[in-house]
């Protein structure tokens, strides 16, 4: 391809504010996707929050249209400022479109804001398909109309005795954010607000689905401790603890439980949620673990102290500084201090018999450590001794003799009946087969201890070669594919998800990185005309007649892999240029962790609420 390598004064362009906006919506809004779109909704809450906090309001009204995309935010807050300067400018428009134009660039007007620039708000107008915004206050009411980022229309019209205000009406661009299809989803904007109420002791979200008339209602009494208390549950091992500090005009809240979970970390400034956390996070862990092992008289590591822990922190900070335009980090140096003392607080004021409590549950957690060491010792150990992979897979793997790693594909099939007919179709060169005995063991279900026990998963992670847990080299990758083959029925669907648990739980980057597959095999076999046809499930069957009305068929239900031929099983599962594979990714690899975690892990509960939360929506041919 001819590249043009001239540079020069013709090259170089000056971008309006609008379209430096529209054309790079990731350097302002994190992302150019749906997660994008969620920002932009949120820097709209927050300036609604903003004005909460300065007391103003106690009710955030939101109604979302799920067919048009539309967002619309109501507070009672003070208004946007309008009105016509002398010098001509449009105080309304200039603050949703002109670069560094807002009231936050002092502490006259607003303190322990989420925002200081405005660039949220001036970024979602500017990337919206149309924006609208009305304020109202001083008994006369303002509406402003962006299109496309282009001021449409402005007008001012008498409004008295009408409460004080703002309304923003919300519609992403497509054409600025790439996600296909652009879709705002409810649920979603639910949980944000509902994480948000959490930091706004008192106001209330009333969320309304414009579609189907679905009324949430958000509000929070107890601030950050009734989040600790949502999420713990009847998973708590011991009570809440919480405090709240003020130090030099910064208020900070800390409130934190162990429980029988995983370390959790919830990390706010100003009303936003900073999900890579910041100082006060690294104050208060710290903190914890120097000031706890002092009156406990123990010396536990830091990962032991915060095993099963979940705590939030909460700061009112007048000049936030965060690491990016999204806030996902706070940065200001004083608040490790301010938390390190806060939680320094705490620890002062814990009873003798709740530290009794700590002290014995961490001595467990520290035994059930040092045993899970000793395990992942013995499977490091296990894979190159007397003999190295071969001998250890003996009559097991088959493997292939590539050397060049990045051609060679290793088949996980479900059980022994199906590996003849795998080994007769597979190119031997550059595919390897390991057979799989029935269910593979659920290790989102069982610890290390158990799962470390189990040759079965002990070969799947030998076969692989990179390691799992913390430990992972994922550039000694034995296979650059690794397609789970398993029956099209309710059982194989079954082992592929135990399989998937396996891999997001002790080998996530082989998800991350795009070397997971899943072979969609046939359930029908159509001989028809001297040619072979398959079918995926009855749909793609019902089609198939609908367009071969006429001539002999031959249909051949296909209970599992062992049936199918060879010539078959090459097509459908191992021939590039005919099979059917699906790449597994992650999006959102938080959620996709914690998903599975619900519903394969071994609580109860979790799957309970998403069985009684979902049950009605699963579409059940029975």
């Amino acid at each position: 391809m001819e590249q043009n390598l001239n540079y020069g004064i013709d090259s170089i362009e000056t971008l309006s504010f609008r379209d430096g906006v529209r054309q790079r919506i990731g350097m302002y809004l994190g992302s150019a996707d749906m997660q994008g779109v969620y920002q932009a909704i949120q820097e709209i809450i927050s300036n609604s929050i903003d004005e909460y906090y300065m007391g103003f309001g106690k009710h955030i009204n939101i109604i979302i249209n799920e067919e048009i995309n539309q967002v619309s935010v109501e507070d009672e807050g003070r208004g946007v400022p309008f009105g016509i300067k002398e010098n001509g400018d449009n105080v309304m428009a200039n603050i949703f479109s002109v670069a560094h134009t807002g009231g936050k660039f002092n502490d006259k007007t607003y303190q322990s804001v989420a925002g200081l620039n405005g660039i949220g708000a001036k970024a979602t107008c500017l990337s919206a398909k149309e924006f609208t915004a009305i304020s109202t206050r001083d008994n006369k009411q303002a509406i402003i109309h962006f299109s496309k980022g282009n001021l449409d229309n402005y007008k001012e019209i008498e409004k008295n005795h009408a409460p004080t205000g703002t309304k923003i009406i919300f519609i992403p661009d497509e054409k600025v954010y790439k996600d296909e299809p652009l879709k705002i989803n409810f649920d979603h904007v639910c949980k944000m607000c509902k994480d948000l109420s959490y930091l706004t002791k008192g106001l209330l979200f009333t969320l309304i689905n414009e579609k189907t008339n679905k009324k949430v209602e958000y509000c929070a009494e107890n601030g950050i401790l009734d989040l600790i208390n949502e999420e713990t549950k009847s998973k708590a091992i011991t009570q809440p603890f919480y405090i709240s500090s003020t130090f030099d005009k910064t208020e900070i809240e800390i409130a934190f439980e162990w429980t029988k979970e995983d370390e959790k970390e919830y990390c706010f400034t100003n009303g936003l949620i900073n999900i890579e956390g910041g100082t006060p996070v690294t104050g208060f862990k710290t903190s914890l673990t120097r000031n706890l092992n002092k009156v406990l008289d123990k010396d536990f590591s830091g990962d032991i102290v915060r095993s099963g822990l979940i705590f939030a922190i909460s700061c009112k900070v007048p000049n936030p500084s965060f690491a990016n335009q999204t806030k996902t980090k706070i940065n200001n140096p004083e608040l490790r201090g301010y938390a390190d003392q806060a939680c320094a607080d705490i620890i002062k004021n814990i009873s003798k018999k709740d530290l009794e409590i700590i002290k014995k549950y961490l001595e467990q957690e520290e035994k059930a450590a040092n045993a899970a060491k000793k395990a992942r010792e013995t499977v490091r150990k296990t894979p190159m001794n007397k003999g190295g992979l071969k001998t250890i897979l003996a009559g097991k793997l088959a493997d292939c003799t590539e050397k060049d790693r990045s051609k060679c594909e290793l088949i996980l099939v479900e059980g022994n009946s199906a590996m003849g007919t795998v080994k007769a179709a597979r190119n031997p060169k550059t595919q390897a087969v390991l057979p799989l005995r029935g269910k593979v063991l659920n290790v989102g279900k069982n610890g290390i201890d158990k799962w470390s026990k189990n040759q079965e998963i002990l070969d799947i992670i030998q076969s692989i070669g990179i390691g799992y847990g913390d430990n992972i080299e994922i550039e000694k990758r034995r296979y650059e594919k690794i397609i789970i083959a398993t029956d099209a029925d309710f059982d194989g669907f079954h082992i592929r998800i135990l399989l998937l648990t396996l891999f997001i739980t002790l080998m996530p980057e082989l998800i991350e990185k795009g070397h997971i597959y899943v072979a969609m095999p046939p359930l029908y076999t159509i001989s028809y005309k001297s040619e072979m046809y398959y079918a995926l499930d009855d749909k793609e069957l019902n089609e198939f007649n609908r367009t071969h009305p006429s001539g002999e068929k031959t249909i051949c239900y296909l209970k599992g892999l062992g049936e199918m031929s060879a010539k078959s099983f090459s097509d459908t599962v191992l021939n590039e240029n005919r099979r059917r594979l699906k790449k597994i990714t992650i999006k959102n690899a938080a959620y996709a962790s914690k998903m599975f975690e619900d519903l394969m892990g071994k609580e109860v509960e979790p799957r309970k609420e998403f069985l009684f939360a979902n049950g009605a929506k699963a579409n059940l041919d029975i």
